[in-house]
């Protein structure tokens, strides 16, 4: 349940999308990663995670285990439509009388590809991830190893510096990868376009939005004496 871990985060939370070897293919596609920070809570953190395994077994549902840098680290494997209706009841209303929900269409029955979720604890911090590579990273830098982060992008650390250091919220997007994979992807379509009848250039279409020119994306969210304020910059 949602409820369960809600109340866990103390401290830092974030969400991040990396681009993991991602070149605007399906394979690979880009990792997400999560961490929550329950400083004091962390022993109730510890004692979610041992029952969401214990009823994710009980269930006679696929796990596997592993250590990350000596980290005990659980993989569940989930269908995308399970985790859709995983997610859809956690977050859903007690109270909502089960007739009122939708019919399960018989599409929906079908099993799907499956999604592995890394998830574990080191210190007081949740870590959940698609790819153990990318948690790898994160024991690293916590216990004080050296591997690139964040950070030392210069491209974050200029919007960092400028706009980001002080928000209460703040989210980022380096665009200049994601602009190069759509700019490969645009360049493959127009190559099998020209094959055929369609007049269309994307490549062309691409250039000319001046969407190549974007390097980053942020915004953040403040606290202030009348309200909140909240800025937003390309």
């Amino acid at each position: 349940k949602f409820a369960d871990y809600s109340g866990l985060a103390q401290g830092q939370f974030t969400f991040a999308v990396l681009q993991n070897g991602w070149q605007g293919t399906s394979t690979p596609l880009p990792a997400w990663l999560l961490l929550v920070d329950a400083k004091e809570k962390g022993g109730q953190l510890k004692t979610n995670l041992a029952d969401l395994k214990k009823k994710w077994v009980d269930a006679g549902k696929t796990l596997k285990t592993e250590k990350i840098r000596d980290v005990d680290f659980t993989t569940l494997m989930v269908s995308g439509e399970d985790l859709t209706r995983a997610l859809e009841k956690s977050l859903s209303d007690s109270k909502t009388d089960k007739d009122d929900k939708p019919k399960e269409k018989a599409e929906d029955k079908k099993s799907g590809s499956k999604i592995e979720i890394t998830v574990g604890q080191s210190d007081s911090l949740l870590i959940a991830a698609s790819d153990p590579k990318a948690i790898e990273k994160i024991l690293i830098l916590q216990s004080g190893g050296s591997t690139p982060a964040l950070g030392e992008q210069a491209a974050f650390n200029a919007d960092y510096q400028a706009r980001l250091r002080g928000a209460l919220v703040y989210g980022w997007a380096h665009f200049k990868p994601i602009g190069d994979a759509l700019t490969r992807a645009a360049s493959e379509s127009s190559r099998k376009e020209a094959d055929g009848d369609s007049a269309l250039n994307w490549s062309k279409i691409l250039a000319a939005s001046g969407l190549m020119g974007l390097k980053t994306v942020s915004g953040n969210l403040n606290e202030a004496p009348d309200g909140s304020i909240g800025e937003f910059y390309l």
